[in-house]
């Protein structure tokens, strides 16, 4: 506030702004680095350097202040209401210098997960938890992206395609697990689902995405399209949920995929669903400051 030339609290009306503002200061160091606040404030004050603080700090940070100063909040909320938390015994299953992703919960009690080091290809592992035999590595690749989808006899996952210089795209690629042999089932995909062979994927179509049904006997049909589609999950054999986009409208879709219509039954902004038990829907909502995870019957 006092670079930016407005009013500060005065110390008659207490120490809370100067409080909070310290934290916040310990918040972008340890998120961004020590040397950070220095190159925002010489940004700020070069004498080339006509805007205001804010646009030195986005320059620099390639963040807005409100936003970083939001993410502040949640941080430090979410670290109040963690404490409020009971105790649970917690085991740790996996560690080591790995980053790991897109966790998924399978049929028969295995885990599987995206694993990087960095160094070596990438690669989509499962394990069960039960047992005390190593790593089952399904896919490894250099170019993997997000999600595994696992059935008994193929692993489908998505793969970065640099077809030349100035095109690229993902693609939705089976691999048959005992072969080894892999097929491209679809071309620009950003998400899918598997059931029994049938396959929903959300493909970029020029400024906006749609979701398309491809079956097992290879037929391929167009269901819907937004500015944005995501997280398409089935739920049986003929019913679907997907979140969507129009505008500045976000909406959890359920689909009846037999007679092909579909029905608004949320009008949240919903990320990262997942189907839970018995039809129900578990996803994250960013409400209140917070990423939150909800189970929705």
């Amino acid at each position: 506030a006092q670079i930016s030339n407005r009013r500060m609290l005065r110390w008659p009306q207490g120490s809370g702004a100067y409080i909070v503002g310290a934290k916040f200061v310990d918040y972008v160091v340890n998120k961004y680095g020590r040397s950070i606040l220095m190159d925002i404030y010489h940004e700020f004050a070069s004498e080339s350097y006509l805007g205001s603080f804010e646009a030195a700090f986005e320059s620099v940070i390639h963040e807005s202040l409100p936003s970083v100063y939001q993410a502040f909040q949640d941080y430090t909320n979410l670290r109040y209401l963690n404490r409020l938390k009971i105790e649970r015994p917690v085991e740790t299953l996996q560690s080591g210098p790995l980053l790991r992703s897109n966790l998924s919960l399978q049929t028969d009690g295995s885990i599987s997960w995206h694993e990087n080091d960095f160094h070596s290809p990438a690669r989509h592992v499962m394990w069960r938890m039960d047992s005390t035999v190593t790593l089952d590595i399904l896919v490894q690749d250099p170019f993997l992206l997000g999600p595994a989808v696992i059935d008994t006899e193929n692993v489908y996952f998505l793969r970065f395609n640099q077809t030349d210089i100035y095109v690229s795209r993902q693609d939705l690629v089976q691999k048959n697990r005992g072969s080894g042999t892999e097929a491209i089932l679809a071309e620009h995909v950003n998400a899918f689902d598997i059931n029994s062979g049938d396959i929903l994927w959300v493909e970029s179509v020029g400024q906006g995405e749609s979701l398309n049904l491809t079956r097992a006997t290879g037929s391929v049909e167009r269901l819907i399209t937004a500015d944005s589609i995501s997280s398409p999950r089935w739920l049986s054999s003929r019913y679907a949920c997907v979140v969507v986009r129009s505008g500045l409208k976000d909406s959890l879709l359920k689909l009846d995929i037999g007679k092909r219509t579909h029905e608004t039954i949320l009008d949240v902004p919903v990320r990262d669903l997942a189907k839970g038990p018995d039809q129900a829907l578990i996803f994250v909502a960013d409400t209140q400051g917070l990423s939150q995870a909800f189970l929705f019957d």
